[in-house]
């Protein structure tokens, strides 16, 4: 069985923690942020060394900030806050033990409570959503100094609880109160101005909280208030569609059993695959509002296209409290290249961090 180990425990915030974003090239570097209005970035002098918090930021905003998210580039970190803004920093000196942010911007639009914020794969593009029902699409123009609304999609009939990007196309995927998730893209490709809705995945029974892509993209993974986890499998859509990047879903495995009460957030590592038996594999981890981490393989086979699934290792009540986060470092490896870090943010006020080696 992989090893699941305790790394380190961070005190994080004064009260809960909401969300991690590690940095996208260092794992010497991840922001958290809670409930607490702030927004606190951590370090490490090495890579056998603590993780210390080497900047807190605790006034710009009056209510919770609720996801923080690093670019793909690591040189802008944003954060959406219950004030309904959404905050956006420049990252000075990220390669220092003692990095610094300059405030850039903040965007305002939504009517209230900001639940989300994700930056597309180019870095060009940011995603927001929230309790109004609305998905937001904001282009980062001069070089970051600024964002202007690209497009205001409304089509989900409740909060819209996460947003998340493909990894390789400018496909957006947002999961809501309305058990649905709903994957807009751009017609005629990344730089239509028009978004539209590609597909509504219809399988959740309960809030769909959060998903996440496989590396390659080619899968898309969702957890609910059902206690489910669901994998979709991407394909190009059937007829001739007028969004250039399209992809459309086919769910290949529902999941259930994982946990005892709702499924927050989860998050995928990478993917394997078997040339002897055309067999791929995907690590995936989880946690929620029964306090346990969950680290699960996913297995499927493309002649197949199904799914199996196995829970390969649990730490129960990792947190004393609903876990709201977790997030693989995906570039965290020590001296073997099969150990990874994982955080995970609860209702402690702690940030845990655990090492997992395949």
């Amino acid at each position: 069985m992989p090893a699941l180990d305790f790394f380190e425990n961070c005190a994080a915030h004064t009260e809960r923690v909401w969300h991690i974003s590690f940095h996208p090239t260092s794992f010497d570097l991840f922001v958290t942020c809670g409930s607490d209005k702030s927004l606190r970035l951590w370090s490490r002098l090495s890579s056998s060394s603590s993780f210390r918090c080497v900047l807190s930021l605790d006034d710009f905003s009056t209510r919770t900030i609720r996801c923080c998210e690093w670019s793909p580039c690591g040189g802008f970190i944003s954060a959406c806050s219950f004030d309904g803004c959404v905050y956006v920093w420049r990252v000075l000196n990220a390669s220092d033990v003692n990095p610094q942010l300059k405030f850039l911007t903040v965007l305002e639009g939504h009517e209230n409570e900001v639940k989300a914020v994700a930056w597309s794969p180019s870095g060009s593009l940011l995603a927001t959503c929230g309790r109004d029902k609305s998905v937001w699409i904001w282009e980062c123009v001069d070089d970051g100094a600024d964002f202007e609304c690209l497009a205001l999609l409304q089509g989900h009939e409740q909060d819209v609880k996460h947003v998340t990007w493909h990894p390789r196309r400018e496909i957006c995927v947002s999961s809501s109160y309305d058990n649905t998730l709903k994957v807009w893209g751009p017609q005629g490709g990344s730089s239509g101005d028009d978004w539209v809705c590609i597909q509504t995945l219809q399988a959740h029974l309960s809030t769909v909280w959060s998903s996440c892509f496989s590396l390659s993209g080619d899968f898309l993974v969702s957890v609910s208030d059902d206690r489910s986890l669901i994998v979709w499998k991407g394909r190009n859509p059937q007829v001739p569609s007028d969004v250039v990047d399209a992809i459309e879903f086919d769910k290949i495995g529902v999941f259930e059993g994982l946990h005892s009460r709702t499924i927050f957030s989860v998050d995928c590592l990478r993917i394997n695959k078997n040339t002897e038996t055309s067999e791929e594999s995907m690590i995936v981890a989880t946690c929620g509002a029964d306090d346990d981490l969950n680290i699960t393989e996913v297995k499927f086979r493309d002649q197949l296209a199904t799914a199996t699934c196995s829970r390969i290792n649990t730490i129960q009540a990792a947190h004393a409290g609903d876990i709201n986060c977790v997030r693989f470092s995906k570039n965290f490896t020590s001296k073997s290249s099969e150990e990874f870090l994982i955080a995970t943010a609860g209702d402690d006020n702690l940030v845990k961090l655990w090492t997992l080696k395949l």
